[in-house]
């Protein structure tokens, strides 16, 4: 948690990343030309594709989101962002980090031959479903 001023008076922020496709589910508002302190109705299909297009080109992708919690707050659960998430989105995404990462082109040699051998692949890796395809 991070006490900031604003030109909206002081506020308590906490700042997340991870997947970018699960956060964007809980985005209401979305940063405005890079100033994460002032915020407008989110674009999720924006960022979706934006996204996306990371992914297809090779990269990681990961979301930066604030979400503001009572100033009076000391402590924070992880509950608690997973209980307002069943609410409704309250977060505000702030950008995309896409990070080079591509498929080594070995791994498309090696899944076809497997394939072609009759093995059934299942490639775990935490990313994003188009990023390797």
């Amino acid at each position: 948690m991070q006490d900031v001023d604003t030109p909206a008076g002081r506020k308590r922020l906490v700042y997340l990343k991870g997947a970018w496709d699960v956060l964007i589910q809980r985005c209401a508002t979305q940063a405005v030309d890079n100033d994460a302190f002032r915020s407008e109705r989110c674009d999720q299909a924006w960022w979706r594709e934006q996204a996306s297009a990371y992914a297809a080109n090779g990269m990681r992708v990961l979301a930066v989101a604030q979400w503001e919690v009572p100033a009076t707050k000391s402590t924070l659960a992880l509950s608690e962002l997973l209980e307002d998430a069943a609410a409704s989105p309250t977060l505000q995404i702030n950008c995309l980090l896409a990070i080079l990462d591509p498929c080594r082109e070995s791994a498309g040699r090696a899944v076809a031959e497997c394939k072609a051998a009759g093995i059934t692949v299942k490639m775990i890796t935490g990313d994003h479903a188009g990023a390797c395809a």
